[in-house]
């Protein structure tokens, strides 16, 4: 399959499954521990042990697509902007949860050992060229999606900050997140919450990713 093609497919299903999956995955992952229904737990994620996501179209696209909404979500959050609650209200990104002690915001990167995970053959199967697929999904979304998606929010919600510091704020906290744990990363990958016996992320693809998202927030900020 071709390096256009597969991206041709991975767009068309953002456009038409995503938001399906998305909500299978929310509905198959959450637990009564805590209150709501909109958080994905990460142990239930867990390939070999529940299979909570055999159900999706395309566990691997979901997985890689709410690696994005994740990142930008915890940045508007952690931005401290008055896009919040406009933003939430218009988007409702379920959040990214651990278990017991570790009941808050898991990092988003963690995401990609899972998408690595399930495009191995013991799962879903080799998607492509997909460090490829990851490069050219990050440049959508940080050249027209994040930006439309933040321009709808400021707009809507009549905020008092400048749409372009408030998009150079968001982006530095993306930045700052992915400088640190490119820079604290441990030699293995690790997959909390899961004994992986047959399938191993590739430490080598998920460090060249990580890397690939804070250039693309650093060269994003540099022509702001």
């Amino acid at each position: 399959m071709t390096e256009n093609k597969v991206l041709y497919l991975a767009l068309d299903y953002l456009d038409r499954r995503y938001s399906e999956d998305r909500q299978l995955a929310v509905t198959n992952t959450t637990r009564e521990v805590f209150t709501g229904s909109n958080k994905i737990l990460a142990p239930y994620l867990d390939p070999i042990k529940y299979r909570r996501l055999e159900m999706l179209y395309d566990a691997r696209l979901m997985l890689m697509f709410y690696f994005f909404e994740v990142l930008l979500d915890q940045a508007v959050y952690t931005a401290h902007s008055d896009l919040w609650d406009t933003f939430q209200d218009l988007y409702r990104i379920p959040k990214y949860y651990g278990i017991l002690g570790g009941a808050s915001n898991l990092p988003p990167e963690q995401l990609l050992a899972w998408t690595q995970i399930y495009n191995s053959p013991a799962f879903c199967g080799r998607l492509g060229n997909i460090s490829n697929l990851f490069y050219r999904l990050c440049s959508h979304h940080f050249l027209i999606l994040y930006p439309r998606m933040l321009e709808t929010a400021h707009r809507k919600g009549h905020c008092r900050e400048n749409l372009r510091f408030t998009y150079r704020n968001i982006l530095e906290k993306i930045e700052h997140h992915m400088q640190q744990s490119y820079e604290r990363q441990d030699r293995d990958v690790r997959v909390p919450y899961m004994e992986i016996a047959t399938v191993k992320p590739d430490a080598q693809q998920y460090r060249e990713w990580m890397h690939t998202v804070l250039s693309f927030s650093r060269n994003t900020l540099s022509n702001i």
